[in-house]
């Protein structure tokens, strides 16, 4: 399963809060666990791309006003909030865009805050699923004024497209789910699955060598997180206690008065309690660890949380919360012993004086949160609970379960309404079951599309589009896949190809794209000849001459992985005859082509199919590729390979020509291609075929066709005749 997250945070470079923890570790354990986990969030010190405990991360610069360059700064360098947001959501958009067109995703989730997935949800990326996680938007802080933060029309418009236009909403609690609903109209979460954190609790004994601490961990927002709510408590209890000391965690934030939140909370503070509180700043996440081991208790007086994962973290290390009511936390910890009165500092001072009075109840309380989290909170618990929704959500469960990879067939297809039955009904009577068919119509105006309805177990779409490359593209790019095939609307798989293909994929993990053999077939569907595919390395590749005799890799028969796309990319748009030849190019660079001995299809030779009607242009993309792959021969060779290239052109052009005149009296076009022909081969001037071809076509204004003609062949005639008989070229 591929999946992407999109998400503003993402350790280390912008590790702002929890949302980029619980992507951090939640995408750590997808890749572990075998999944392909990619991860877009945003950058401050340029555009990467990374790859970080099996997961590829992409950070991206925030564009500065909304399409202008990008910015290191954390606003993309921009004062208004609102532009920012939509221009990181549309830097989102066009990165994972790009990815999903290479090798797509099945689930693309993000969360709320900011909306910065809005537009993807918006775009409905073709095959994948778009899921929006509460997080806790933007829009919900400020409205409750629990952040200093300006309000923003345009943030919460975001926030709620992005939730509105996901195709699944998961809700990390009850409490948030119920929350989300009221600020933003928005329907009931799908499903509620509770954020998780690191499991690396160890072997720590509960309550031995504990210290007499209380911990406050999380970034220092005044009217949010409420720290200095925590001092306030320990204020009024420390006296009491004086055995006891008080630490703080997290990150400092400036407070509406000019002054960080620090400094308001030291404040706070009497003289002679001042060397029982310790700022420590925002510590590694394995520090803050070591302290929940060393710590007894966790204070989170958080006004607003929407799943608590700090609360979590402390429970795994047997260090036990004290928790705010009307918040998710309350469900986590569930011991209404731990819990108080939201905002009032007289509350939690009573909850702790109860807790540090009594060391045995402290250390069994100890003992029941940490097993507490270890049965309910731990990350494979969970994990699996996420992976099992989210294969719930995607097609043809049973076949990715069962291990048999999925074939996707795209058929580009433009008024074959003759012979396009056929095609489909060669894939489909594959009885392959994991099976996609995608046909990718350029607006037919014939049978084809009353063909098509036929068939309701394929995927169709029928547009104008810009050619048959363009329309491959659309259908690789609606495909889902591990295994990636095109097959044209006039050409026809052989029985047992499907099944022979997963085979040779399955068994071979190294193998990376596979070729078999193909028949001709007439208009009739009557084999004619057979295409027996070879190749023997990337270098006599190049030499498109050598069809045949170097190489012969039939389109028909050819068969790739999803994944070698996230290095080659699509095909050639702007080529329409040999884009695949080119694409083998691409690919031979990086990997063999893996030959298997077996007929897999078969190619129909009808007069009117664009290979027939259109060789001409077909020997010109060859020429031209072959003139941007030729730097890649070493040099002897380049030059021998260059002379070569321009002489077969040559030929292929004025031996086309000829066929123009002599079977379609097309003077005009035959004028052009012998033209082209002596640019391409001066050498040709002097040749027999060059000086018939030439007087034919001058002579044809004033000599009847037919005499023309028959002279000319007479000339072709005596000029094979010289040949043989000397062996030599005239």
């Amino acid at each position: 399963m591929r999946v992407a997250f999109v998400t503003r945070e993402y350790p280390p470079e912008t590790d702002w809060g929890g949302i980029g923890s619980f992507y951090h570790v939640f995408a750590r354990h997808l890749a572990k666990a075998g999944h392909d986990v990619e991860v877009f969030c945003q950058s401050l010190n340029g555009s990467t791309l990374t790859k970080q405990d099996g997961v590829t991360v992409h950070r991206i610069l925030a564009p500065h006003d909304v399409v202008g360059p990008g910015s290191n700064d954390a606003l993309g360098g921009n004062k208004d909030l609102g532009a920012f947001a939509f221009g990181l959501a549309s830097a989102m958009l066009q990165a994972v865009r790009q990815r999903h067109a290479i090798a797509p995703f099945d689930i693309i989730e993000g969360h709320e805050h900011l909306g910065i997935n809005a537009l993807i949800n918006v775009a409905r990326l073709p095959g994948a699923k778009t899921i929006t996680r509460y997080h806790t938007a933007y829009h919900t802080l400020v409205k409750r004024g629990l952040v200093t933060w300006p309000p923003s029309e345009f943030v919460r418009a975001l926030e709620k497209q992005s939730i509105h236009s996901a195709d699944v909403r998961i809700a990390s609690s009850s409490f948030i789910d119920d929350v989300v609903q009221e600020d933003f109209d928005a329907p009931a979460a799908d499903r509620t699955i509770l954020n998780f954190g690191e499991d690396d609790s160890g072997e720590k004994s509960v309550g031995a060598n504990r210290e007499k601490i209380i911990l406050f961990v999380g970034r220092l927002v005044l009217g949010h997180k409420r720290p200095d709510l925590a001092v306030a408590a320990f204020v009024q209890i420390a006296d009491e206690f004086p055995d006891w000391r008080f630490e703080v965690v997290g990150e400092d934030q400036d407070s509406p008065s000019g002054e960080t939140t620090w400094e308001h909370c030291r404040r706070l503070l009497p003289e002679h309690l001042a060397h029982r509180v310790v700022y420590r700043g925002k510590l590694p996440h394995a520090e803050v660890q070591s302290l929940y081991a060393k710590a007894r208790l966790l204070v989170v007086p958080s006004a607003f949380e929407s799943f608590g994962m700090v609360a979590i973290e402390a429970m795994r290390m047997g260090c036990v919360p004290v928790v705010s009511s009307r918040t998710a936390l309350t469900d986590l910890v569930g011991d209404p012993s731990l819990c108080f009165e939201n905002g009032n500092a007289d509350d939690l001072a009573r909850a702790l004086r109860r807790l540090m009075a009594d060391e045995t109840r402290l250390e069994r309380i100890s003992s029941e949160m940490r097993n507490r989290a270890r049965d309910n909170f731990s990350a494979n618990r969970l994990l699996a609970d996420n992976v099992s929704y989210f294969e719930a959500l995607l097609p043809g469960d049973n076949a990715r379960t069962s291990g048999i990879p999925r074939i996707s067939v795209v058929v580009p297809s433009y008024n074959q309404g003759p012979y396009i039955e056929e095609t489909i009904r060669s894939i489909l009577d594959q009885k392959y079951p994991n099976l996609e068919v995608i046909v990718a119509d350029g607006g037919s105006t014939d049978e084809t599309l009353d063909v098509l309805r036929r068939f309701p177990q394929i995927k169709w779409i029928s547009e104008r589009d810009k050619g048959q490359t363009h329309a491959i593209n659309k259908g690789v790019l609606m495909s889902s896949g591990e295994i990636v095939a095109y097959l044209n609307s006039d050409d026809v798989y052989r029985p047992g190809a499907l099944a022979a293909i997963a085979e040779v994929f399955k068994n071979e993990p190294e193998t990376r794209i596979v070729v078999g053999n193909c028949d001709y077939i007439d208009e009739n569907s009557k084999t004619i000849g057979l295409i027996r595919a070879k190749y023997n390395n990337f270098q006599d590749l190049i030499c498109y001459w050598g069809w045949e005799r170097l190489f012969c890799i039939p389109q028909q028969a050819t068969f790739w992985r999803r994944s070698l796309m996230s290095e080659i990319g699509l095909f050639n748009a702007e080529l329409q005859m040999v884009m695949d030849y080119e694409y083998w190019l691409r690919v031979a660079r990086i990997t063999p082509f893996r030959v298997l001995d077996q007929t897999l299809a078969g190619f129909r030779l009808v007069q009117g199919t664009k290979t027939v009607t259109r060789t001409d242009e077909m020997y010109r993309e060859e020429f031209e590729t072959f003139q941007r792959f030729k730097k890649f021969l070493p040099w002897p060779r380049r030059l021998r390979e260059s002379l070569k290239a321009r002489r077969h052109y040559g030929d292929r052009l004025l031996t086309m020509s000829q066929h123009l005149l002599l079977a379609h009296q097309l003077r005009r076009r035959s004028t052009l291609l012998v033209r082209r022909a002596v640019r391409v081969w001066p050498p040709y001037m002097m040749s027999a075929s060059f000086l018939l071809t030439i007087t034919h076509i001058a002579l044809s204004p004033v000599v009847g066709a037919d005499r023309l003609d028959a002279w000319h062949h007479r000339g072709l005639n005596w000029v094979s005749a010289i040949k043989k008989k000397v062996g030599i070229a005239i």
